[in-house]
């Protein structure tokens, strides 16, 4: 996978490059337009969903537990769930994905909530056995603690969208100001 930690700078016109997924256009909006009204990462509690209905089944929310040092799932749509195999509303991301995918997807998620840093990713999930483009956003909770991650996986149905080692992967983390 191509990866580029940490790109400065702002998101040109609001889009990410690359960009392929409406869904992931409509949260990002979402988020950008609270992020700029607030002038600080967003709470959760005003995080609208309302916002971007289409892409309410490709969404998901986890909140980091410092116990576990996981991401605990806390909303997940009915695309996600399909694409698990299983709902994984309540269930620690150690529990849900195989070992060497959580090794790898928590510390994205931790960079995400501790830098903090929206994160872009395309890839092919070995464990779908589809392409998935995913927005990563951080959210705060109520004491202003980033805590939480709010994502969208866009799944690929198409076949041969592109290979494993096509070189069509990527990883950008943008830090936020």
């Amino acid at each position: 996978m191509k990866t580029q930690c940490f790109k400065f700078g702002k998101i040109e016109g609001g889009q990410l490059p690359a960009q392929e997924s409406p869904h992931l256009t409509a949260v990002l909006k979402t988020w950008q337009d609270l992020h700029q009204a607030v002038g600080k990462i967003p709470r959760k509690s005003a995080f609208d969903p309302v916002n971007f209905p289409r892409s309410l089944p490709y969404c998901w929310l986890y909140e980091y537990v410092s116990e576990a040092d996981d991401f605990l799932c806390r909303v997940s749509g009915s695309v996600v769930d399909e694409a698990w195999g299983q709902p994984i509303r309540d269930h620690l991301v150690g529990e849900f994905m195989p070992p060497d995918l959580a090794e790898t997807s928590l510390p994205r998620m931790r960079n995400v909530i501790n830098k903090p840093a929206l994160l872009h990713i395309r890839r092919y999930c070995d464990t779908t056995q589809k392409p998935v483009e995913k927005l990563v956003l951080p959210l705060a909770d109520e004491n202003d603690r980033i805590r939480f991650v709010f994502g969208t996986s866009h799944y690929q149905y198409r076949p041969n969208r592109f290979e494993a080692d096509s070189g069509d992967d990527f990883q950008h983390y943008y830090k936020i100001d």
